[in-house]
């Protein structure tokens, strides 16, 4: 926007070229596009078309130093980014391109910028940079009335076999369905990536604390769960007992996670009394959350209902079967 003659385009064409970027669906970047403050929308008579502008719009040549200029640019691509975060690499490859100035020039600006942190991601050399109060805005859009939806749609319109962005979305459904399940701030889906085997594994954390909801008392108080670990699959079938045998290994390294996980697989799990069997003479618990069951979580936190009695629910089934 800011390059844009005039700081405005339709809002068709920016959100073609934000697609370029980001795997986000159309109509995920049209619902993010209305509620960004700083973004003024601008009917066309006669038309249904609509302008997109920023608001106050100003000559960027009266921010003179370079400087400016990369704070600028580097408050704008985090502002765009999906949870307000970017791996810094990513980062510093765009403001190169944009600014044309040293990589250890870029790097000192964005090290003195008090908004933004770097954060290191466990067992990997990469780090990311995201906007510090990235969680407050996480809550201000999860708390929209058409986000649910917006959620639901993605969760449907998204292939099997996208492993990163089916990722995302499950991390999205998670903030928004236990953001006020717990009593703490900021709260915060917590993410970490490990290797075993060789394979890439990404899964998500939510701190037990001080939780408002007896299902989640009972798991920290009787069975030691102090972390809610969550697995996130997005596999074409569903899935087998081999396929996570070894993601789930690193239960028994982590006894704040009192082998306890979750399993987000898309298309369910194809032998649950396999699962069982396996799992029950270690004492471990494994439920499995599928697609239709992340859809009927949202529905939940919609009605004003709590989505943890679904997990609940899955809990005493899986309890019932040992």
């Amino acid at each position: 926007m800011d390059a844009a003659p005039g700081k405005q385009m339709p809002m068709a064409d920016l959100i073609r070229l934000v697609q370029k970027q980001f795997d986000n669906s159309e109509q995920s970047l049209h619902g993010y596009i209305m509620r960004m403050t700083s973004i003024e929308l601008i009917s066309v008579p006669n038309s249904r078309r609509k302008i997109c502008r920023l608001q106050g719009a100003v000559d960027s040549s009266r921010f003179g130093t370079l400087r400016d200029r990369v704070n600028k640019s580097v408050y704008a691509i985090l502002e765009a980014s999906p949870n307000k975060q970017i791996l810094l690499d990513e980062l510093l490859k765009r403001l190169i391109k944009e600014h044309h100035c040293p990589k250890h020039t870029l790097y000192h600006y964005i090290a003195d910028l008090d908004s933004v942190e770097r954060v290191k991601i466990p067992n990997s050399p990469a780090k990311l940079c995201r906007l510090k109060e990235a969680h407050v805005l996480g809550a201000i859009i999860s708390d929209a009335p058409n986000y649910p939806d917006e959620l639901i749609q993605q969760i449907r319109d998204l292939p099997t076999g996208d492993g990163k962005v089916y990722e995302g979305i499950v991390k999205n459904i998670l903030e928004y369905c236990f953001r006020w399940e717990f009593d703490f701030t900021p709260f915060e889906v917590q993410e970490q990536v490990v290797t075993c085997n060789s394979k890439r594994i990404r899964d998500f954390i939510i701190d037990n604390r001080n939780p408002k909801m007896e299902f989640w008392r009972d798991l920290k108080y009787v069975r030691k769960v102090e972390k809610i670990l969550f697995d996130a699959k997005n596999y074409q079938n569903p899935i087998v007992y081999a396929e996570i045998a070894s993601t789930i290994r690193y239960l028994h390294r982590n006894k704040a996670l009192g082998n306890f996980i979750i399993i987000v697989s898309r298309r369910g799990v194809k032998d649950l009394e396999e699962f069982i069997e396996a799992y029950s003479d270690h004492d471990e618990i494994v439920l499995f959350l599928n697609g239709e069951d992340l859809i009927a979580m949202l529905n939940l936190k919609r009605e004003g209902k709590s989505p943890t009695s679904l997990i609940d629910q899955k809990y005493h089934e899986f309890l019932g079967h040992k």
